[in-house]
């Protein structure tokens, strides 16, 4: 059997992994902060190169706490649809084609 998530259980995933994102990021600024660790060992503990840990902590002095934890607008075409019909076209593609249809 193909495991599918509710759809509206994908949309909470898809906005878990950003907060994701953002915790991971406050806890490099936490640990730099908090610990005589340098970048290499904070870099190493979370299995990170410290490039990451360097880029985060530079964000931080240059531009504040929200730059550091939170990504920049990207560049480029704005997005058409929004989290949540994204999601819905991506439930929608990985569904089971009609009957005497294929993918």
């Amino acid at each position: 059997m193909k495991f599918h998530l509710k759809e509206e259980d994908e949309v909470s995933v898809i906005k878990s992994l950003k907060k994701l994102k953002e915790l991971f990021r406050s806890v490099i600024l936490i640990l730099l902060n908090n610990s005589d660790l340098n970048q290499n060992e904070i870099a190493a503990i979370l299995n990170i190169t410290p490039k990451t840990v360097s880029k985060i902590k530079k964000r931080y002095l240059e531009e504040g706490l929200d730059s550091a934890i939170n990504d920049k607008p990207r560049s480029g075409q704005p997005n058409k649809y929004d989290v949540e019909k994204e999601t819905e076209i991506i439930a929608l593609a990985c569904t089971d084609p009609p009957k005497g249809s294929k993918r």
